[in-house]
């Protein structure tokens, strides 16, 4: 069992996904484990020989839905517009305005 993958394997690694091997040849021509090569895939974000795009932490909901009614936010009491039946904060009051 390998505790550790050096530079010259990373980037051996990084060659052999870019021609299109799968794991499995992979992991037989460096002899290693076949998790082993999917693990250090995982950790250097890679699957299918590309890196995936990751998401943005400041992902905003562009369509909330028809409005259902309105009612007055917990937080705030502001009378606001219902999208769901289980919203109970304003706007405001949901990106940190009184409780973030």
């Amino acid at each position: 069992m390998r505790a550790y993958w050096t530079q010259e394997q990373t980037e051996d690694l990084k060659h052999m996904m870019s021609k299109g091997l799968a794991a499995g040849e992979i992991a037989e021509q460096m002899a290693v484990s076949k998790n082993a090569v999917v693990g250090k895939m995982h950790r250097l974000r890679i699957k299918n020989g590309h890196a995936p795009q990751t998401r943005k932490n400041n992902i905003t909901r562009t369509y909330k839905g028809p409005i259902i009614g309105t009612r007055p936010c917990n937080l705030c009491s502001k009378k606001f517009n219902m999208h769901g039946r289980f919203d109970r904060f304003c706007d405001p009051c949901k990106r940190g305005g009184l409780y973030g």
